[in-house]
């Protein structure tokens, strides 16, 4: 569903994350949601900006449930150092928003509690995504670099494969805090994620590499 555009790029957010924002909403949640939301979107507006500025065509951002993804004509995979520009800038935008935050706070304009959820919000996002497992910005990263070595097929299994094992950990984690009666659904429904995107890249990068080869050849 689209409910927007920044710098010419349509914003669209899943229809499941508007039901969740909603409920959030009505469960008197909806500061948190919002500025949960806020920090999303700044992440993913840093990629399309740098995206722009290697003169790619981006076509959309998509907000997901656990995170959002801009989809971008141009086939930047097949450029590592394009990929890396792009992959870092997410994270790097939430660091520069956390650091930025720490600032305002030492200089006494916001006070920051052991709750906070702005800076909470920038640091687990930040931190997650610079794991090195595709589809986060890391395993990109990691994907960038073997793809010198290995070869961009080689390199999308390897990252995509990280994948798989932070998904297959986060689900063991759920089901470790099952048996502490500890009931938390979004180990599973983001392992679920982490898989399915996981297997997504990997057929996906026949179809880039196929594509180059046909561009190649006109």
């Amino acid at each position: 569903m689209r409910i927007g555009s920044i710098f010419d790029v349509d914003v669209n957010i899943s229809i499941i994350l508007v039901v969740l924002i909603a409920v959030a909403i009505l469960l008197g949640s909806g500061v948190e949601i919002a500025t949960i939301f806020f920090v999303f979107l700044i992440h993913e507006t840093a990629h399309v900006l740098v995206a722009k500025a290697l003169k790619m065509k981006v076509c959309e951002i998509e907000l997901l449930p656990f995170g959002g993804a801009v989809r971008i004509e141009s086939v930047f995979e097949l450029n590592p150092i394009n990929e890396i520009y792009i992959a870092i800038a997410g994270p790097g935008a939430n660091i520069i928003l956390l650091l930025g935050y720490s600032a305002l706070h030492n200089m006494g304009f916001v006070t920051i509690s052991d709750n906070d959820i702005f800076a909470k919000a920038n640091l687990i996002l930040a931190g997650f995504n610079l794991l090195p497992a595709l589809p986060l910005d890391g395993g990109r990263v990691l994907r960038a670099i073997l793809s010198r070595e290995i070869g961009m097929k080689k390199a999308t299994n390897v990252a995509a494969y990280g994948g798989l094992v932070l998904a297959l950990f986060l689900a063991m984690t759920g089901i470790y805090a099952l048996y502490l009666s500890i009931i938390n659904l979004n180990f599973f429904l983001l392992s679920g994620f982490l898989a399915y995107s996981a297997f997504k890249e990997k057929r996906t990068i026949s179809y880039i590499l196929m594509r180059d080869i046909t561009f190649k050849r006109d």
